[in-house]
């Protein structure tokens, strides 16, 4: 078991590693040949994408991983012909209400079969998700870090050529569709699904909903919180305005990219554990503080080569994004210390507690981006709540995961993280300023250079004695 866990992570891990650069390049790309009105027809087609996969799906696939027995047959073909008759119903519904939604959102007529196409992409993402249930409840993340590597691949190629060809949002949908098509054939062929005869089909039908439809209502509470990008901005600012905060969240989401599968690899793992009643909370705890280290470097990076990337890289039609990117990548470090506690909440069971957190996050999200909205504070604003959401909500979560299932993981060691970039930006920017307008590009080389500097002195003084904790625990564990 434990050799198992750690070839999958490091497995994990090195197929995040290899596709960051692919996936940088497939952005970059694409944003040298789309404006910003076409992300923010991206930012509506992934809600409707999310939603369609939420109403199709209803949690099955990740009850299915975290049952403790084996499905029967007649349950599998069930689970099927419910997503195949969903995904009809979606698309049929989301031809009908294509113009409705063309007018709401104010986009192109252009755009008219997106929505349908979005429908059918929800549908996919389902079989995609199914056929991956064996390789999961198995714990065979080598494998099916393979399997999303060809993925990640087939997708960029795909986008950077339908952006090339297209020029319009259409790109997105096309790219899409073929990677979730390549997912379900490899993912068919290489996954199996260990099933038991007999049993009870209906009370095993009504078990998978019972424990899936609380996981996609908290997936109905993302689409929620996701929406205030088209509908406050989309509504004060323009669609423009929509495509410059969903083009920051892609920005913002690379230093992610390392840490993405990390709530399917550890919710399959931690299912398992508890079949098993292990106790991993000092894992958890290091898992958790190391991710928001990580994160913290990374986003420091990012932060002081944003004005280098736009001139050079993806283009001036996106200077305008450099703030509110800037502001919305520091809520970075605390999404590995959140994706954790999460995955192991919903593995002890307590998915309700999840939904509430994440209720609680989307309200208070809404408040503050209203309250940015009213006060005319424009892209800033928006990023602004979005982050004092995002570090409010994450320091109840922490209070309330040590109550439940009693992991400490202290939220004012990620402020003190996000702090450390906060100082060491400022200070750059103070030191280097004269430097920097004489020569921009080994200016800003200087800086992430000297702040990557301070920043590590920063750790050393104030987090040495933690991470000396955190890699005696990690020698103890891999010694075992």
């Amino acid at each position: 078991m434990r050799e198992k866990i750690l070839k999958g992570g490091g497995a994990v891990l090195l197929r995040q590693m290899v596709s960051l650069p692919i996936n940088a390049l497939g952005i970059t790309l694409a944003s040298r040949f789309l404006m910003p009105a076409d992300f923010g027809v991206q930012a509506i087609l992934t809600l409707v994408i999310a939603l369609s996969l939420m109403l199709i799906d209803l949690g099955t696939s990740q009850a299915l991983v975290q049952s403790k027995s084996h499905p029967t047959s007649e349950v599998l073909r069930q689970v099927q012909l419910f997503k195949s008759l969903c995904g009809f119903l979606a698309v049929l519904v989301l031809v009908f209400l294509s113009s409705w939604l063309i007018n709401v959102f104010g986009v192109s007529s252009s755009f008219m079969w997106l929505f349908p196409a979005c429908g059918l992409l929800g549908w996919m993402q389902s079989q995609r998700a199914f056929q991956a249930i064996g390789l999961q409840r198995q714990i065979e993340w080598q494998k099916l870090a393979k399997v999303e590597m060809v993925e990640i691949v087939v997708y960029n190629c795909a986008l950077i050529v339908a952006a090339y060809f297209s020029r319009s949002a259409w790109c997105f949908v096309i790219a899409f569709g073929i990677r979730m098509g390549i997912g379900i054939i490899i993912l068919k062929v290489v996954g199996k699904i260990w099933t038991e005869t007999g049993g009870m089909i209906r009370k095993s039908m009504s078990s998978l909903f019972r424990f899936g439809i609380p996981l996609q209502s908290a997936t109905l509470l993302s689409v929620i919180m996701n929406s205030a990008n088209p509908i406050i901005v989309g509504g004060t600012l323009g669609m423009t305005a929509v495509g410059f905060i969903n083009w920051s969240n892609y920005i913002v989401s690379l230093p992610q990219i390392p840490f993405q599968p990390l709530p399917y690899f550890l919710f399959s793992v931690f299912s398992e554990r508890s079949r098993q009643e292990k106790d991993d909370q000092r894992t958890i705890e290091d898992i958790a503080y190391i991710g928001a280290l990580l994160m913290a470097v990374f986003s420091l990076i990012l932060i002081l080569s944003l004005n280098l990337l736009v001139r050079y890289v993806f283009g001036l039609q996106w200077v305008e994004a450099i703030p509110a990117a800037s502001i919305l990548v520091l809520s970075t470090v605390v999404i590995v210390p959140s994706l954790v506690i999460t995955a192991q909440l919903n593995a002890k069971g307590y998915a309700a507690t999840s939904l509430f957190i994440s209720g609680l996050g989307v309200l208070l999200m809404w408040i503050l981006i209203v309250i940015a909205a009213l006060l005319r504070s424009g892209l800033v604003g928006y990023a602004v709540g979005v982050l004092s959401s995002t570090v409010i909500v994450f320091a109840v979560q922490c209070s309330i995961a040590f109550k439940r299932i009693g992991i400490r993981v202290k939220w004012d060691a990620n402020i003190r993280l996000i702090a450390y970039v906060v100082f060491c930006v400022a200070a750059m920017k103070l030191i280097l300023h004269n430097f920097v307008e004489k020569s921009v590009i080994w200016g800003d080389v200087a800086r992430i250079a000297i702040a990557m500097t301070v920043f590590a002195t920063l750790a050393f003084l104030f987090e040495g004695r933690r991470l000396k904790q955190v890699y005696t625990a990690g020698k103890s564990l891999l010694a075992r």
